[in-house]
């Protein structure tokens, strides 16, 4: 698996700071440390966050890769196939911006598909959303990142492109919004 670094001045240490989208709840930020089923979740604790290198431009098809991963192998924050509905938001290792998906494996599954390049920025807002390419023509769509809500699975994180569909399968999760937060 390649493992590349941001070329320099294009990113910034910073922290992703996680928001329910319904109230703008501040939920804290994407932890360091990984959670139930080895994947990423969120904390309240500042401390505890992971540092990613973020992207500082306009541009799509970027990567969040950790700075301080526990999974040296699966540094980026990003999605990857879990079925029809639903991605899982996780650990990861480097795709090509637009490639086709590949078992790069990722802390959870070596059969994973994951996409690593699927991230913008609004330098207005700084807010973080995701793209995903579909397999069928090479469609780009939006994802919609989601928590899987209370209970045994709290903060764990996923992203499906029909949020309708998502929400009937999962009827507790609630949807998110992340944000780039310089690290200072």
């Amino acid at each position: 698996m390649e493992s590349t670094s941001p070329s320099p001045g294009s990113h910034k240490p910073c922290k992703i700071r996680v928001v329910r989208a319904s109230t703008s709840e501040d939920l804290g930020y994407i932890a360091r440390d990984l959670g139930p089923f080895i994947l990423p979740v969120y904390t309240r604790n500042k401390s505890s966050a992971s540092k990613y290198a973020c992207p500082i431009q306009d541009k799509p098809k970027q990567e969040l890769r950790q700075i301080n991963p526990p999974d040296h192998d699966h540094p980026y924050f990003a999605p990857y196939e879990a079925n029809e509905v639903y991605k899982i938001l996780g650990t990861t290792g480097h795709t090509a911006p637009g490639a086709t998906k590949g078992s790069t494996g990722s802390t959870r599954s070596t059969l994973s598909r994951p996409e690593s390049s699927v991230w913008s920025l609004s330098s207005s807002t700084n807010e973080l959303t995701l793209t995903w390419v579909q397999d069928d023509k090479g469609t780009n769509v939006p994802l919609h990142p989601f928590s899987a809500g209370d209970g045994p699975s709290k903060g764990y994180m996923m992203a499906a492109i029909d949020r309708h569909a998502f929400q009937s399968t999962f009827p507790n999760a609630f949807e998110l919004r992340f944000f780039a937060e310089l690290d200072t």
